[in-house]
């Protein structure tokens, strides 16, 4: 981890998270201790994804694949940070200490790798509705014309479900706020209000990596059970169940057709 990641993790952290798993290499998997006083620990978690993102996940050997924000669409939380990092920029170039041009030059640099850094969004069921809790607009969000399934999971079997871990990981919820301070935790779990509906569960993969990392897991432990999208016919719904079971036998019993009926069958 170079100085900057670390950096990074300095600032995110900073008494807001409790370590909950470490490997012997000191790479540890961090929860925010908010999420562990509200005994969200248990509670459902699920991320909706396009149908050939699963058959990665269920490939062997079994790895949870994250993806650089870098790649991700959300363009307003982008323009902000860059708009930000220009609001830097100008006050540097009227800084009149070189300890002060120091304190701006490594705030920007943070932010940057910050915004650089590896990001799994997840879904977490606050109402405590149960695993088979539905999002119809979230459904429609990931469908984009493809076929789409929803892995169900909880943060604790996420974090048991790691063989190793390479990296260190925060898990924290998203905080929705129209403004945006430039704090190095808000780059990361800060969102507009105007996506507060999702109720989105962030889990930060801090690396140097930045075309996506990958982490071992066990999908027996992960995932407690994968529903397909309701938009399908009954003749396409059977089909991607059964190849699904057949792909993955172990997971048959969990793979279940969404409680929405869309589709008029």
């Amino acid at each position: 981890m170079n100085k900057k990641t670390t950096l990074v993790k300095e600032d995110i952290n900073r008494g807001r998270f409790e370590l909950i798993k470490e490997s012997p290499s000191g790479h540890g998997v961090y929860v925010e201790k908010s999420l562990i006083e509200r005994r969200y620990l248990n509670l459902a978690i699920y991320r909706y994804m396009q149908l050939p993102h699963l058959l990665n996940l269920l490939s062997s050997p079994h790895e949870f694949y994250v993806a650089n924000r870098q790649s991700f669409s959300d363009l307003r939380d982008k323009m902000a940070i860059v708009k930000k990092m220009e609001e830097i920029k100008n006050v540097y170039s009227e800084a009149e200490s070189w300890k002060n041009r120091r304190y701006l030059r490594e705030k920007k640099e943070k932010i940057r790798k910050a915004w650089q850094q590896c990001i799994s969004c997840w879904c977490l069921d606050i109402r405590n509705s149960g695993i088979a809790d539905e999002n119809y607009l979230m459904w429609k969000a990931y469908t984009s014309n493809q076929i789409s399934v929803r892995v169900g999971s909880t943060i604790l079997h996420f974090i048991e479900s790691i063989i190793e871990i390479p990296y260190d990981i925060f898990i924290a919820k998203v905080d929705y706020k129209n403004k945006y301070t430039g704090d190095i935790y808000d780059v990361i779990f800060k969102k507009h209000e105007y996506y507060e509906d999702e109720q989105e569960l962030r889990m930060l993969v801090l690396s140097d990596e930045e075309k996506g990392v990958h982490i071992p897991i066990d999908i027996n432990i992960l995932i407690d059970e994968i529903r397909v999208s309701p938009f399908l016919s009954p003749n396409m719904e059977r089909f991607i169940i059964n190849q699904l079971g057949e792909q993955e036998p172990s997971l048959k019993k969990k793979i279940l057709p969404s409680l929405i009926m869309e589709y008029i069958k």
